[in-house]
Formats: structure tokens, C-alpha cells, sequence
């Protein structure tokens, strides 16, 4: 760590992401060290954690997609081939996606990405930690945030927000999370600092809302997910039936 001031000695963690067979063995590693700039990431736990690796999703061609929170990075990382190549990745100080239409220009320590099968991605930006300088011109705030990606043209063009209430001023200072669900719409947990958890349309209107507390104590909720396929067994007039959520 001596190229940034440190001691030669100074302890650090990496974040790495393995695939194991039902026998424990290793099928795939990727490793942050071998694949990130550590330059990219000095703004959020420098050096200890530094890339702060939150969350992966398999995308829908059987690649990764990282969201590394100490970088305000999200990185496509190989896994189909084995190498652990980068594919694209965007945020950071070089990437191969520059950003287009977005008018805050970039996000920030963000919880969640994902992609879907039509080149959209999703995060959960929530707005610390930044590269640039949003957080000196726009404030501290979270919001949930659509790009579609154009691979051709090295670009992620902005299709969407949604901060809470739409006030752009509200901040989730770390977990949340952000999928869009069946209908359409948003599934959002604003998570610490906030503490509720919203679906919205793409209107942009609440259509419900959880308010998380418990004994005048709030609580922290990490992730969301809307299950299509649970069933609840209900009772009605002596006859069993099952509810299914989503129908």
C-alpha cells in the first residue's frame, strides 16, 4: 500500500466472489485486487475494505453483475467464459459506460445493481461516497435509477429516477435496495437513514408503503424481494385455500 501514502505493512481486504459445486469446490473466483483499480475507490473505507463488494446478481446471458460500493462501481464481470474479465463496467473514475442524460452525472456507495434481458440496468444509488461531485453541488440524497445500456456506443443513457416523495433530499446513508416487480412497478427499501420500504409506479405514485418500526425503534431492513411463487394457506368458511402473491 505504499503507493498511497500507507505502510508497506498496512492490512487490507479484498472482495471476492466464488461459485462452489454442491462438494464445496471452487468452480469460478474473482478476485478485486486482480481486477480493480484500487484508485477507484479511496472515498469510502480506504484502505481497509476498499472495493466493499454489496451485492451480485447473475444477469440473463449467465454473467455477473457486481456492485462494488467503496468504488461507486458496477462492474460485468466474465463468468460464462471463466476468465473473471471485466465486460463493461461503469462509474469509477475510467469506464468503459460514460453516463448520458443523467442530470446529477453519476451515482454514488450505491446497494443494488442488476440488469435485465433488455439491457437495462437498476441501483439502488444511494448518493455517498462519491467520485465527482455531486455531493457538493446536489446534497446527500438516495434515489432508485434506470440506464439502458448501449454496449455500441460505450454509453449508459439515463431512462428514470425516483427519490422518496420526489423531494431529491432524502438519504439512505447504507443498505437498501431496488427491483422492478412484474407489474412494472418499483420495489424500493430506502433502508438505514430512512427505513421504509415503497413500491411505486411508473408514474411515480406510492402504491404501497411500509413504515418499519418496532417499540419507537426503527428497523433496518438490507434487501427486498417480491415473491411471485409464495403461497399463503387461507381459510375461508371451513374451506382451505391458497393465496398467491402477485395474482
Amino acid at each position: 500500500m505504499r503507493p498511497w501514502g500507507l505502510s508497506e505493512s498496512e492490512l487490507t481486504r479484498d472482495s471476492v466472489i466464488q461459485e462452489l459445486n454442491d462438494q464445496g469446490e471452487v468452480l469460478f473466483e474473482w478476485d478485486s485486487w486482480d481486477h480493480i483499480d484500487v484508485n477507484n475507490c479511496l472515498n469510502h473505507r480506504f484502505p481497509d475494505d476498499y472495493a466493499h463488494l454489496n451485492s451480485i446478481q447473475v444477469a440473463p446471458d449467465g454473467n455477473l453483475i457486481a456492485s462494488l460500493r467503496g468504488c461507486s462501481m458496477v462492474v460485468k464481470i466474465d463468468r460464462a467464459s471463466g476468465t473473471g474479465a471485466t465486460i463493461w463496467d461503469i462509474g469509477g473514475l475510467d469506464p468503459s459506460l460514460q453516463i448520458v442524460g443523467d442530470s446529477f452525472e453519476e451515482f454514488c456507495g450505491q446497494h443494488t445493481a442488476s440488469e435485465d434481458e433488455d439491457g437495462n440496468l437498476y441501483i439502488f444509488d444511494n448518493g455517498g461516497h462519491c467520485n465527482g461531485t455531486r455531493e457538493e453541488t446536489s446534497g446527500l440524497f438516495s434515489r432508485a435509477l434506470q440506464y439502458s445500456l448501449d454496449l455500441d456506443a460505450g454509453q449508459a443513457n439515463f431512462q428514470r429516477d425516483y427519490s422518496l416523495n420526489g423531494s431529491y433530499s432524502e438519504y439512505t446513508t447504507s443498505g437498501g435496495s431496488f427491483f422492478p416487480v412484474q407489474n412494472g412497478n418499483w420495489l424500493i427499501n430506502w433502508s438505514r437513514g430512512i427505513n421504509d420500504i415503497t413500491e411505486v409506479s411508473p408514474d411515480g405514485d406510492i402504491e404501497l408503503q411500509f413504515f418499519l418500526s418496532s417499540g419507537g425503534e426503527k428497523l433496518r431492513v438490507y434487501r427486498v424481494y417480491r415473491d411471485y411463487d409464495l403461497e399463503l394457506p387461507i381459510n375461508i368458511d371451513g374451506e382451505l385455500s391458497f393465496y398467491r402473491f402477485g395474482e
